[in-house]
């Protein structure tokens, strides 16, 4: 920042102006390309994204639109006077602290989901006996899907948040077509929801847990094979007709 001693009190503040107008647009030009990265068409990170439960940042974007129009506005009063320093700057100041502080709530939650899930993996990773296939079943067909269905419970294929029909179809060396045909057949789903059963009976398993009753619900879903804690949700409540909240206070009370 220049002194008053070296400049008039009329070009410093035309250059504290410039200052001001210069650093807004080039943070403008960043903020803009970073949301074009994360928000744009850009099929390479959108997996990324949807596994990382990333949509925090939707919220860390509006909140930093909100701090660019106060910092315009601050630029706006400074040039023509219609308020003077420090108050141009009071609005500012305040979305700014708000944006860091939630930032710092954001960290330190996922902190603890990270926290939560190094423990959980340990419970959940836990390997059965598992069940296997019935060989007395002579239908060619059954046998196969019994075959497969022993392969995912034995190996825990549902905790895999990739795990996709062609995924499986390529680890049980069958056809995706034959795997999705027997699927189709032999299950009262489709595919996905094949796998959320499996993965909301081992959800309701560790919310039951006193054990975990201090971890985050998140935390849970997320090493129970979810990819975000709103798909969580959703395939939570639609097998038990309730939230993974309400069904660990219902299991508490």
């Amino acid at each position: 920042m220049a002194s008053n001693s070296v400049w008039s009190i009329p070009t410093l503040v035309l250059y504290n102006n410039l200052e001001d107008s210069v650093t807004l647009l080039y943070s403008l030009f960043l903020f803009v390309k970073s949301a074009h990265i994360v928000f744009g068409n850009n099929h390479d990170i959108s997996p990324i994204i949807d596994f990382d439960d990333l949509n925090w940042l939707k919220g860390f974007f509006y909140l930093g639109i909100g701090v660019f129009l106060l910092w315009l506005l601050a630029i706006i009063f400074n040039t023509t006077e219609l308020v003077q320093k420090p108050y141009s700057y009071y609005p500012l100041r305040l979305a700014s602290s708000i944006l860091i502080y939630w930032v710092g709530y954001q960290a330190f939650f996922r902190y603890m989901v990270l926290k939560d899930r190094i423990v959980l993996r340990k419970e959940v990773r836990k390997k059965s006996s598992g069940v296997g296939p019935d060989f007395a079943e002579t239908n060619k067909g059954a046998l196969t899907f019994a075959e497969i269905e022993h392969y995912i419970l034995n190996e825990q294929e549902y905790l895999d948040p990739y795990l996709s029909l062609e995924r499986l179809s390529g680890k049980v060396g069958k056809s995706v077509s034959t795997v999705s045909k027997i699927m189709n057949t032999y299950t009262d789903s489709n595919f996905t929801d094949y796998i959320n059963r499996y993965r909301v009976e081992e959800a309701k398993k560790q919310l039951s847990n006193p054990k975990f009753f201090n971890y985050t619900i998140a935390s849970i879903g997320l090493e129970c094979g979810f990819n975000s804690k709103s798909t969580f949700y959703v395939a939570f409540k639609k097998f038990t007709g309730l939230t993974p909240t309400e069904y660990r206070s219902k299991i508490g009370s």
